[in-house]
């Protein structure tokens, strides 16, 4: 019988110095394929599909070194990329954009990160797993049903569905892929830095900006103005750079909060979008109550003592427009509101004939009047109940951040609060956790957040452990 020879453990440096051998091998073979769809597609494509490969294959490898770079391009590309209308439903065309793409890529560079050892987590726990995975399960039920008793579109009930998934895609992508405090400060400077390029660029317009005309305020590449989506992102980060401004300390967070303070108060009155004006103004008054700061309490009633003078006249007509210009329905409603009226209405009929499945993603042909009434309308009551358990969980997260933090992440945290608090005022007249614009920046502050959370929590089970041992 050979004698048995025992084995030895390897070192750290041999560990590591495997893996760097391994990880120079997995780059080489994507050097490799990079290099071979160069060639093919300058052989087969148009120069246009040729730019766009090699463009693909570049991100994937780039993401693939550093995931880092994928989120630097994810969110500018959330306001800063151009769309696509396909028209192949019966009822109106569906989007796609750039980073519907990019962020297909840039999961399969997190799996191949996965696959190659650089990467830790697939999925790491966190307060949202089980409300997002249990509304994708309830939207595929209540689509399945719809589909089989062709009650919907099916290319559009399909593609809604998936970019629903893509808007939780976004958070997962992003709170598993972080390592570090400094990589979140990282990510909301990109997410800040992308708000006051828009910022400025919805500004630059408002000289030419008419009300009840095609010239209103716009997003970079979008093909038709949506200032009421405009109006919802800039209200998002007024509240995240007012809350941040008030809680970070001195330093390039705190400026660039003050930046984005100065500008973002004109594009949003600009924007028309009353719905964005009750949104920004349910932001300021709920970081006002939270905070207890005195100063701006004070500064919000001076401010709603002088508006009548110093708000331009044409964003006080707008805003009660209802009440004094168009008010046909019911003496006090414009054709705008009524819209949104009609939508509950709507979205009763269907509560009482499918209480518990709705009729279905995109039934109704996908209402864009209410967040609220199209879930009634899609998912019935079941489906109503999830979106609430979500925001419940979303609303504790940045709650117990609030609570148990300080400077910037404190900051982060009640600045998440009085945005969702806002999105849901929002929510009453808009889709707003379906629209691109808004859901994918807010899905991204969202796992920023998540991450703050069971960093602190991590924090304070070691500060716990070590009083015990003690």
């Amino acid at each position: 019988m050979p004698p048995v020879v025992p084995v030895r453990e390897l070192s750290v440096t041999e560990v590591n110095q495997i893996q760097h051998k391994r990880n120079v091998i997995m780059i080489a073979g994507l050097a490799i394929v990079f290099i071979g769809a160069f060639f093919i597609s300058l052989r087969d494509l148009s120069p246009a599909y040729t730019v766009g490969i090699i463009f693909l294959l570049g991100f994937f490898l780039l993401s693939f070194i550093n995931i880092r770079f994928g989120f630097v391009l994810i969110i500018l590309a959330f306001l800063l990329s151009p769309e696509i209308d396909l028209p192949f439903s019966q009822y109106r065309g569906f989007t796609i954009r750039t980073e519907d793409t990019l962020i297909i890529i840039l999961m399969l560079a997190w799996l191949g990160r996965l696959a190659m050892g650089v990467q830790k987590n697939l999925f790491i726990k966190t307060p949202l797993n089980m409300p997002i995975l249990a509304i994708v399960i309830w939207n595929i039920i209540c689509s399945f049903r719809a589909i089989s008793s062709g009650w919907v579109d099916v290319n559009f009930c399909i593609f809604t569905n998936l970019k629903i998934i893509e808007f939780f895609a976004i958070y997962f992508l992003i709170v598993n892929n972080l390592n570090d405090i400094k990589e979140v400060k990282f990510v909301l400077y990109v997410l800040l830095i992308t708000a006051l390029v828009v910022g400025v660029y919805a500004a630059l317009q408002i000289p030419k900006t008419e009300i009840f005309t095609s010239n209103r305020l716009t997003a970079p590449f979008e093909g038709k103005p949506e200032p009421n989506t405009l109006g919802a992102y800039l209200a998002i980060f007024f509240g995240m750079a007012l809350s941040l401004f008030i809680y970070s300390k001195a330093g390039g967070l705190r400026r660039l909060s003050g930046a984005l303070l100065l500008l973002l108060p004109f594009p949003i009155m600009f924007s028309f979008a009353r719905s964005a004006y009750y949104a920004t103004l349910g932001i300021t008054v709920a970081l006002a109550i939270i905070s207890r700061k005195k100063w701006l309490i004070a500064t919000l009633i001076i401010l709603a003592i002088l508006s009548p003078f110093i708000l331009p006249k044409v964003v006080i007509e707008r805003a009660f427009y209802n009440f004094f210009v168009d008010n046909r329905y019911y003496g006090f409603m414009d054709q705008s509101l009524g819209e949104r009226f009609f939508a509950f209405q709507k979205a009763w009929g269907y509560v009482k004939a499918y209480p518990i499945f709705g009729g279905g993603i995109t039934a109704a042909g996908g209402i864009l009047d209410s967040q609220y009434a199209r879930n009634m309308i899609e998912t019935g009551l079941i489906g109503l109940s999830l979106f609430f358990w979500l925001i419940i969980r979303l609303f504790k997260m940045g709650l117990v951040l609030f609570n148990n933090s300080a400077d910037w992440i404190k900051g982060v945290g009640v600045g998440f609060l009085v945005v969702i608090i806002g999105l849901l005022i929002h929510s009453f007249g808009n889709i707003t956790f379906y629209i691109v614009r808004i859901a994918e920046p807010f899905w991204a502050l969202a796992a920023l957040v998540a991450y703050l959370f069971l960093y602190n929590q991590s924090k304070l089970n070691n500060q716990e452990s070590a009083l015990r041992q003690n």
